[in-house]
């Protein structure tokens, strides 16, 4: 039989613990005591909970297509909730959700008509406060004037549209 010492300690800035066993045992061929040493780090996966506006989530759900749909999900569960702030490259989004990076792109186009996101900066999206929030109601209304101080998307006036053309034949 052996002894097992645990001693363990957690880190709130890093969110994980380590625990340190010191285990003693006894060799039954030999009669040695054998001491081990092992060291176990544990990482807490942190909360993400936004705060939705029901209706408006509704609506959408019935306005974007299916793959639109998890591309919100990715950039809703990588949003900051401070500050609505998805730091999500379209290729990231492609592999973790196993799309076509075309298709990825297409959902974002989605997304930003629909003004779900905006974008603020290359690969930096901000989620539309007034769909979803993870702060309290205190910052809210200056997440949604950050907000509306970027630029809205406008849809390329070049890309041709389907059906926009008068065919006479």
């Amino acid at each position: 039989m052996g002894t097992v010492k645990i001693i363990d300690s957690y880190n709130s800035h890093t969110n994980t613990k380590e625990v340190w066993k010191h285990i003693t045992r006894t060799n039954k061929e030999t009669g040695d005591i054998v001491e081990t040493e092992e060291i176990e780090t544990i990482e807490y996966a942190q909360e993400r909970f936004m705060k939705v506006n029901t209706k408006m989530f509704l609506d959408l759900m019935v306005l974007l297509t299916g793959n639109s749909r998890l591309v919100l999900s990715f950039i809703l569960h990588n949003a900051s909730r401070g500050s609505n702030l998805a730091l999500v490259k379209q290729a990231d989004a492609a592999e973790a959700l196993r799309l076509s990076k075309a298709t990825v792109e297409r959902c974002f186009v989605e997304l930003q008509k629909f003004d779900v996101i905006r974008k603020k900066e290359a690969g930096q999206w901000m989620v539309n406060p007034e769909l979803a929030t993870g702060c309290l109601k205190q910052y809210k209304n200056s997440l949604i004037y950050k907000y509306k101080k970027l630029r809205p998307y406008e849809p390329n006036k070049n890309i041709e549209q389907i059906g926009d053309e008068d065919n006479d034949s």
